[in-house]
C-alpha cells in the first residue's frame, strides 16, 4: 500500500464530526449513512493516534409484521423479481418482428440498467436486519421502493411502446408481436405487484436505549 493510500485511510479513520474536519469529510453520503449515530475520537489501543468510536442513538425502524411474515417477504420479493426478469427477457428474446426494430432493441437493452439497480437495492433490502438504523432504512426501504417503481414504470413503457412501434414502423402487427407484448405486460404486472407488496408494509419506530457518550458528536 502506498504512503498516499495510507494517509487517505488514516484520514478516514481519524474522521471527527467537528469544525476541524478536512473538506472531504463533509460529504452528504457520509451523513446519510451515519445519521442517528454519535461518534467521538478515542485513543488507539497501541497508543498511536486515535480512532472513531460510534454508537447508534436514534430510534430503530422495523416492519410492523410478525417475524414469520418478515422472513416470508425475504422469499416472496426475490421470487417476484425473478418472475419479472424472466418474463421480460423472454419477451425480448422471442422471435417477433417488433424485437428487430432498432428503437425497441435499444430500449430493451437500456431497461437492464434499472433492473440491475433494482437488483442491487433488493440485495440491500434482503440483507437489512430486523431493526434498521436510519441509514439502513433509507437504503433498504425508501430507495428499494423507488427502484422497484422505476423498474415497473420502464417495463410498462416498453409494453405500450412495442405495439405502437410495430404499427408505425411496419404498418402492421403480427401475432408474434402481440405475444412478445403480452409477456412484457405480464412482466410489468409482476413488477408493480412487487412494488405494491413492499409499499403496503408499514414501518414502526423501536425505541433505542443507547445514549451518546460524553463529548461525542451526534450526526443528523
Amino acid at each position: 500500500m502506498s504512503e498516499r493510500t495510507k494517509r487517505f485511510w488514516q484520514r478516514v479513520n481519524d474522521y471527527g464530526n467537528d469544525e476541524t474536519r478536512d473538506p472531504f469529510s463533509h460529504s452528504g453520503s457520509y451523513h446519510r449513512h451515519f445519521q442517528g449515530w454519535a461518534e467521538r475520537k478515542v485513543p488507539r489501543e497501541d497508543g498511536k493516534g486515535t480512532r472513531i468510536e460510534r454508537v447508534y442513538v436514534a430510534d430503530y425502524s422495523r416492519y410492523e409484521e410478525s417475524d414469520a411474515a418478515w422472513k416470508s417477504k425475504k422469499l416472496i420479493l426475490p421470487a417476484l423479481f425473478l418472475l419479472t426478469a424472466a418474463l421480460s427477457v423472454l419477451a425480448d428474446t422471442r422471435e417477433a418482428p417488433v424485437n428487430h426494430i432498432p428503437a425497441i432493441g435499444i430500449a430493451q437493452i437500456l431497461s437492464f440498467l434499472p433492473m440491475i439497480y433494482f437488483l442491487y437495492r433488493l440485495i440491500l433490502q434482503l440483507a437489512a436486519p430486523r431493526d434498521m438504523t436510519i441509514g439502513q432504512r433509507d437504503g433498504a426501504v425508501d430507495a428499494f421502493r423507488k427502484a422497484s417503481l422505476l423498474y415497473a414504470a420502464v417495463l410498462a413503457a416498453l409494453t405500450v411502446g412495442m405495439p405502437i412501434a410495430a404499427i408505425f414502423t411496419m404498418k402492421s402487427i403480427t401475432g408474434a408481436d402481440w405475444m412478445a407484448t403480452g409477456l412484457k405486460l405480464l412482466s410489468a404486472a409482476a413488477a408493480f405487484l412487487l412494488f405494491f407488496t413492499e409499499k403496503r408494509r408499514k414501518l414502526i419506530r423501536v425505541p433505542n436505549g443507547n445514549t451518546a457518550p460524553h463529548e461525542a458528536n451526534e450526526i443528523w
